[in-house]
């Protein structure tokens, strides 16, 4: 009976340790768990704000993946720019080249251009010299040869009328020049020659001109006639000259 009664002690001393430890272990359990738990909330939270910041994150890396590849775009439009840019100043400094070339070739010809027009000028100015000199002998034969007819002559006549001016005799063939002019636009000149007859008519209206009429040898009688319809014409005689062939 006694050695029963340790028995059952004993046996009740190992269920109260057996309790003791199952209610420690399981406290300690119980806190890990809720440590855990806690551990677990935490990560939670923090995996959430993680998500918020990715996906904030994500909203500003999808406009900016959107302006990358608009700029790459750009890019690539300023790359084709800049090289047709670089084939045009290729071009240009080509053409700068030849016109740099040409520039130089036109200098030279310039250059003997103004030699040759320097010689041109010197000779222009020999040849002035030598025809200012022979129009000075053929004035000068001119007045020792010509004939003066008459000078300061003034005739009227009414309108559609013919007038006698004056006459002379040439001794040889030749040419008058007559100056002056008329205050009728259809005034003209012409000439009778004793021996060969009539000659063509010449304009001589109211612009004061010198008109040239070839003459043959003979009795010259020279007249001015006009076409108008009315009025009175005045004719104004500078000079008439007879010049011998």
């Amino acid at each position: 009976m006694k050695k029963l009664n340790t028995s059952f002690l004993i046996t009740c001393i190992f269920l109260i340790i057996l309790a003791v430890a199952f209610v420690v272990f399981y406290n300690q359990i119980s806190t890990n768990v809720s440590n855990n738990t806690k551990a677990i909330s935490a990560l939670e939270s923090q995996t959430s704000s993680l998500q918020s910041e990715l996906a904030s994150i994500n909203s500003q890396v999808s406009p900016l993946g959107t302006q990358v590849a608009s700029d790459s775009s750009k890019i690539s439009s300023l790359q084709t720019q800049l090289s047709s840019a670089n084939t045009q100043v290729s071009s240009f400094e080509t053409q700068i080249t030849s016109l740099t070339n040409q520039l130089s070739s036109d200098s030279s010809n310039i250059s003997t251009l103004e030699n040759g027009l320097s010689s041109a000028n010197t000779q222009i100015t020999l040849l002035q010299n030598q025809v200012t000199s022979l129009n000075t002998q053929l004035q000068e034969y001119v007045s020792s040869t010509s004939t003066e007819v008459a000078s300061d002559l003034t005739i009227s006549q009414s309108y559609g009328k013919k007038s006698s001016i004056t006459s002379f005799t040439a001794s040889t063939n030749g040419y008058l020049d007559v100056t002056g002019y008329s205050t009728s636009s259809t005034g003209y000149i012409y000439t009778v020659n004793s021996t060969y007859g009539t000659s063509s008519t010449y304009s001589f209206n109211t612009t004061t001109s010198t008109i040239t009429i070839p003459v043959k040898a003979g009795t010259i009688y020279i007249y001015f006639g006009n076409s108008d319809t009315s009025g009175t014409i005045t004719t104004y005689f500078n000079s008439i000259y007879f010049y011998p062939y």
